[in-house]
């Protein structure tokens, strides 16, 4: 059995924007609401992890008002009771509904395609194999893929955040973060290659 090339990271990428694009001409509420849950996900979690905590600190050690203090985390309280409410409408109501139109619109358009093909074409077991297996569960892999995305667009503009955030404190916070970053990629790769193989 000829065993398949592995993707490149040029590849891979072509992949993800085509996965993007797609499911956007399918559905672009979609897309759309996927996006605002990874964005709004990593927003608190970056608010929580890096403000939240500073400016109550803060507010406290410069003798604020308990008043305002209240205020403010009444304020927060709000968003965050609004943004779970929003991400439990899209997972629970936007996302089942939206899925039989992105499963109707994409089998349509992958069975329309097919009609086109000539009969000796399915008689070819590599283009059938490639076929039924382009087939299998398109619009999970489409709906996943561009979530998983977002999802990395999302966490990667956090830690950009966070990172830079914590440079302001203190300088020297940067070596903490950059140690598990050393440690896994640069010792551990030495690592990896001056290790014994498996028994």
């Amino acid at each position: 059995m000829k065993k398949e090339k592995d993707l490149t990271l040029k590849q891979a990428t072509a992949n993800c924007i085509f996965a993007i694009k797609l499911l956007w001409g399918l559905s672009r509420r979609r897309v759309i609401h996927m996006a605002l849950v990874a964005l709004f996900g990593y927003i608190t979690w970056t608010f929580f992890a890096v403000f939240f905590m500073r400016y109550v600190a803060g507010a406290i050690q410069n003798g604020t008002p308990f008043l305002t203090i209240f205020t403010y985390i009444g304020i927060v309280c709000f968003v965050t009771l609004f943004i779970t409410i929003y991400t439990a409408y899209v997972k629970n109501v936007v996302i089942p509904l939206d899925d039989v139109k992105v499963y109707s619109k994409l089998y349509k358009e992958i069975y329309s395609k097919a009609d086109n093909v000539e009969l000796s074409c399915y008689e070819d077991n590599t283009f059938y194999d490639k076929y039924t297996m382009a087939v299998d569960g398109a619009s999970d892999k489409i709906t996943q893929t561009t979530k998983l995305i977002l999802e990395v667009i999302a966490a990667l503009s956090a830690a950009i955040v966070t990172y830079s955030a914590m440079f302001q404190i203190d300088k020297k916070l940067i070596l903490f973060v950059l140690s598990p970053f050393i440690g896994n990629f640069i010792f551990g790769y030495f690592a990896k290659q001056t290790a014994f193989p498996p028994v």
